[in-house]
C-alpha cells in the first residue's frame, strides 16, 4: 500500500495456495510492535494484536508482488482507491494534520518503550543466568557478586519505572503511573479519534517523553557498561557460559 506521493504505508502478506485467496487492510499504519507469534487471537484478549494508528483519509493505492527463490517481482498495475473515514468531514484540515502527526509521534515512542521493556526483561534472565554460574565458580571474585547485585537493584527500580509495580499492583493498591502505563493511554485514547489530539493526551505524552528519556540512558548504562563490565569479570574468572555473552578462548 502507498499514499498518493507513493511513500509505502502498508505491507499485506497473501497466500499463494490454490484456489481463490483474500487479503484485506485493515486501513492502519504498521503496528509499533511484533504481535506474540503464539496464535492470532492471544496478543490482547481484549484489543486483539497488535494494531497502528489510522491512516488519514486521502488517495492510496495498493500493488501485487510475488516473491520466488528470493527474487520479487511485480504483478499488473497498482490500483488506486480512496479512503473516507465517517466524520472526517466535520475535521478541518489542520486538526487532521495535527492528529496523524501526533498518532506517529506516539506510535514511536511506543515502539521505543516496548522495545526497552524486552531489553529489560532479557537482562533479567541474563542476570539470573549470571548469579547462577558465580555459584558454579569458587575462584570468582566477591567483587563480581556486589557487581551483580547493583546491576540487578538498578534494574528492578527501571523495570518498575517502565511498567509499574506489579507486586504492589497485585495487591489492588494505587501505583504511580508507568511509562508504558501514560503512552498505553494515550494510544487508547486516539486509536479511533476524530478530533485533534487533547490537552490532557499531549501532557501525558510529555511527561513519558521525558521520563523515557532518562529510563532509556539508564538501559544503555546498564547494558552497555555495566552489563560488559560483568561478563569480563566473568570471563576472567573462568565462569561457565551464560547467554548473550561472546566467550574468549585461545589455545594453550
Amino acid at each position: 500500500m502507498s499514499d498518493s506521493s507513493g511513500k509505502p504505508v502498508r505491507r499485506i502478506n497473501a497466500n499463494n495456495a490454490p484456489g481463490i485467496q483474500r487479503s484485506s487492510w485493515d486501513l492502519r499504519y504498521p503496528a509499533a510492535t511484533l504481535p506474540s507469534g503464539r496464535s492470532e487471537d492471544d496478543d490482547d484478549d481484549f484489543f486483539g494484536p497488535p494494531a497502528g494508528p489510522l491512516v488519514m483519509p486521502g488517495r492510496y493505492s495498493v500493488q501485487l508482488f510475488k516473491r520466488t527463490g528470493g527474487v520479487t517481482t511485480a504483478l499488473g498495475q497498482p490500483q488506486s482507491f480512496n479512503v473516507a473515514q465517517l466524520g472526517a468531514e466535520n475535521m478541518n484540515p489542520q486538526d487532521r494534520a495535527e492528529l496523524s502527526a501526533f498518532q506517529e509521534k506516539v506510535a514511536r515512542l511506543w515502539r521505543a518503550v516496548s522495545g526497552a521493556q524486552h531489553t529489560a526483561d532479557d537482562l533479567r534472565t541474563q542476570l539470573h543466568a549470571i548469579r547462577r554460574a558465580l555459584n558454579e565458580t569458587p575462584g570468582a571474585d566477591r567483587q563480581l557478586t556486589d557487581q551483580l547485585d547493583k546491576l540487578d537493584q538498578n534494574l528492578n527500580l527501571l523495570m518498575r519505572n517502565l511498567r509499574g509495580d506489579s507486586a504492589v499492583a497485585a495487591h489492588s493498591e494505587a501505583t504511580p503511573p508507568s511509562t508504558a502505563g501514560r503512552v498505553q493511554n494515550i494510544m487508547f485514547g486516539e486509536r479511533l479519534s476524530l478530533a485533534k489530539p487533547t490537552g490532557t493526551h499531549l501532557e501525558e505524552y510529555r511527561i513519558a517523553s521525558e521520563e523515557f528519556t532518562q529510563e532509556l540512558a539508564t538501559l544503555h548504562q546498564l547494558v552497555d557498561v555495566d552489563l560488559k563490565n560483568l561478563e569480563k569479570g566473568l570471563e576472567t574468572a573462568g565462569a561457565p557460559w551464560t547467554p548473550g555473552r561472546v566467550p574468549d578462548w585461545q589455545e594453550q
